[in-house]
């Protein structure tokens, strides 16, 4: 019997990326100096955003609206990255670039992705995946709380007087990425091995967490 294929809406699975990503450019405020952080891009800015009560300065690295594939940094991020304490950025083959960065202006790099288990890419499709891994990893509410779990380590290091205020503001956020992974579970099992269809191969995390096949 051909299975049954079940094609979501575009719009839901791009909102469904959204509010997993929350992939938004915080504004920096005004801190004292040694109380600022880079970050490579949105994802990982909102979440220190969220940790801190945008208590300490973020200078996120990557433009707005920009697209994070192949995107290389220009001569000036250099310049505006210096004076951060560390730079935290995510995955080999999407935002390394991060790392080179940090080590050239000799300030501490933090991944953010350590512990996470990342899926095998297709390697027919390379402009995506790269060194082996599928870099989507974001699309599974699971793989960002370990994210914020390490966010949070490495914030407490680098700000130890602020570790009540973080360890708070974790457990708050991993509530709300708990839920989310509930609502996403309640709305998907009906669909539970059944196929999805999507234009961009960037959604196997997020098939491989609630049991849906994905096909691009």
């Amino acid at each position: 019997m051909q299975r049954r294929i079940v094609v979501l809406s575009i719009v839901v699975v791009i909102a469904a990326a959204l509010l997993i990503t929350g992939a938004v450019l915080i504004q920096p405020i005004q801190t004292s100096a040694g109380n600022r952080v880079a970050v490579t891009w949105g994802l990982i800015g909102e979440i220190v955003h969220r940790l801190t009560n945008g208590k300490i300065e973020i200078y996120q690295i990557l433009p707005p609206s920009v697209e994070l594939h192949d995107w290389e940094p220009t001569p000036d991020v250099m310049e505006k990255t210096r004076g951060a304490v560390a730079l935290f950025w995510t995955v080999e083959g999407l935002d390394e670039w991060g790392a080179k960065i940090a080590q050239s202006i000799g300030i501490r790099a933090f991944k953010v992705t350590l512990g996470i288990k990342f899926i095998e890419a297709h390697h027919e499709h390379n402009h995506d995946h790269h060194h082996g891994v599928d870099v989507h990893f974001w699309q599974d509410p699971k793989n960002v709380a370990k994210m914020t779990e390490n966010i949070a380590s490495f914030l407490v290091q680098l700000f130890p007087e602020k570790k009540d205020l973080i360890e708070r503001n974790k457990t708050n956020f991993l509530r709300e990425l708990q839920m989310l992974d509930e609502e996403f579970s309640k709305a998907l099992s009906p669909h539970k091995g059944k196929v999805m269809i999507t234009q961009h191969d960037a959604f196997r995390y997020l098939g491989k967490a609630y049991g849906l096949e994905v096909f691009a």
